[in-house]
């Protein structure tokens, strides 16, 4: 069983608020998920020149000599914040150069998140300290997404678990099963390439694939339903907004709750009661079959 909830603050005044609401909105999945915490958070976008990351290492890690290497590399700009396990870092460089710097003189590290405004955290803990470890009520942003996911038929692996990069400020939620996902991995390894263990690392890769050829995110997810069966719902963050996909029997649909300051997705009803002026909000499902997308206009 897994929970997903998401909020985008469609004003500016309530940004600073996001995490507050956030928060509120993890404690009702309390009960979703036993096996992993994971949040994608967008907040103010770097400068155009500046590159984001989030890092990730399980156990103690010198972020601050990985700083002074990087500093050294890269200019004195580079900035880093530590999160428990995480480390959010800011370099003015090219991406992929610095992907390459770190696989080559750092292989322990994972790159979880790689964009101008997305971190992806995660840890394999319950909603409650997860909140605690991450200060979850102090970020500050327009949008972000949570889930809470149980690994009902093999050991949790972190690098599994959901929220799975697909892309530069691209994030994949998903909840319900595929039930063609071997068939997706044959796919992936007849073409040559290595192929992700997890069914959500899998659906992950096929969305970068696609996203890589073509920014339509609502033309990419209505390809990706047609090589999809199953029943599920999937959740793409980017740096504009979020989309949502349901199977065409909506048979783990989402909710979508939507008032003139906020417009929020959740796997449980329970998660919308929580935010201000709840009462004033249009609910309803995700339409099955097909995408849901909210953008921001500006």
């Amino acid at each position: 069983m897994c929970g997903i909830a998401g909020i985008f603050c469609k004003q500016s005044s309530l940004e600073p608020q996001l995490g507050q609401y956030l928060t509120a909105m993890l404690h009702t999945l309390q009960d979703g998920g036993a096996d992993s915490c994971g949040l994608a958070w967008y907040a103010a976008p770097s400068a155009p020149d500046v590159a984001r990351f989030t890092l990730y290492h399980d156990g103690a890690y010198p972020w601050d000599a990985l700083l002074e290497r990087l500093s050294a590399l890269f200019g004195d700009d580079t900035r880093m914040e530590v999160r428990a396990q995480h480390a959010v870092l800011w370099v003015s460089e090219v991406a992929e150069v610095v992907c390459q710097w770190l696989a080559e003189n750092e292989p322990r590290l994972t790159v979880q998140s790689i964009g101008k405004r997305l971190s992806i955290f995660k840890d394999c803990i319950q909603p409650e300290p997860f909140i605690q470890q991450f200060q979850l009520s102090s970020l500050q942003g327009s949008h972000a997404l949570v889930q809470v996911h149980l690994a009902s038929e093999t050991p949790t692996v972190l690098a599994h678990c959901p929220p799975q990069s697909s892309g530069m400020d691209y994030c994949l939620l998903q909840q319900g099963h595929i039930a063609n996902v071997q068939q997706l991995r044959r796919y992936w390894q007849q073409k040559g390439t290595a192929c992700a263990p997890s069914e959500h690392m899998i659906l992950a890769h096929l969305l970068q694939a696609k996203l890589t050829d073509s920014a339509d995110i609502e033309a990419v997810l209505m390809q990706i339903s047609a090589e999809l069966d199953g029943f599920y719902s999937l959740v793409l963050g980017s740096e504009d907004g979020f989309a949502v996909l349901s199977d065409p029997l909506a048979g783990h649909s989402l909710l979508i709750a939507e008032t003139e300051h906020w417009i929020a997705i959740a796997s449980h009803l329970a998660a919308f009661t929580v935010l201000p002026n709840y009462e004033q909000a249009q609910i309803r499902p995700a339409p099955a079959g097909k995408v849901f997308r909210w953008q921001s206009l500006n």
